[in-house]
């Protein structure tokens, strides 16, 4: 059983926010014996994801990363796409495979920091003939531990879509970590089929990544909207932000 507790938030410079979650997962033999059981600190950078804007994304995924790990966190999850956004036609001129430029990119902030981390890629398929959605999941090292390409790619939202990942147990897995036995999954996988029931991942602690956007009033699924200003609300008798 996993329990999952809000721990601490910390807003940052550059639009980056940490929410530091503390999940106890149970992890399997294989593990390490300080794995089992144990308590794990994972912060949820969501970041301004802007479209196209590599090297400001990197800079504001820096800053998350710097403050995951003062606040003690053991693993730091990125958003879907955080290098390029979400609905990002250029992706099919500017993305790379993995590995690649993008992912040496991120692997070598994992090590900096000594930290392990989960972040979302526009990813070159083999051919150079597709893009498809990917999150991988760094260790503290920099190695790349796990690499999962999203299978419900919401293919209506744009146009050429997203190459989909295959829906079986070379793309639905989980691995062994020094934190415990964990799977990766990308915001739509959750639906229509779930695959967070498959058993590749079923003894796994599962990580999500997700679009940087708030539907209400925030930012951008790829540069398409932008921060939107709340309009003041009156709450007994005070006004409010």
């Amino acid at each position: 059983q996993r329990r999952v507790r809000e721990n601490s938030l910390s807003t940052m410079r550059w639009s980056s926010l940490a929410l530091v979650l503390v999940v106890t997962c149970q992890a399997n033999a294989h593990a390490t014996h300080e794995a089992l059981n144990s308590t794990v600190r994972v912060a949820l950078a969501q970041i301004l994801v802007l479209s196209s804007d590599r090297e400001g994304n990197l800079v504001r995924m820096e800053h998350a990363t710097r403050a995951a790990k003062v606040q003690g966190a053991q693993i730091v999850v990125f958003p879907e796409m955080s290098l390029y956004g979400w609905i990002n036609p250029d992706v099919f001129n500017t993305s790379v495979p993995i590995p690649g430029r993008d992912s040496i990119a991120v692997a070598a902030m994992a090590e900096k920091h000594q930290i392990m981390v989960v972040c979302g890629f526009a990813e070159r398929a083999e051919d150079g003939q597709g893009v498809y959605d990917s999150a991988v999941l760094f260790d503290s090292d920099g190695a790349i531990l796990l690499k999962h390409r999203k299978i419900h790619i919401l293919s209506s939202l744009m146009s050429p879509a997203y190459t989909p990942g295959k829906a079986d147990a070379s793309n639905i897995h989980a691995v062994d970590t020094k934190i415990g036995r964990v799977g990766v999954l990308i915001c739509a996988d959750t639906m229509p089929s779930p695959q967070w029931a498959h058993p590749n991942v079923l003894d796994a602690c599962l990580l999500y990544t997700s679009d940087a956007a708030d539907e209400e009033d925030s930012v951008d699924l790829g540069g398409r909207r932008i921060i939107k200003k709340k309009k003041k609300k009156k709450v007994y008798g005070r006004d409010i932000q």
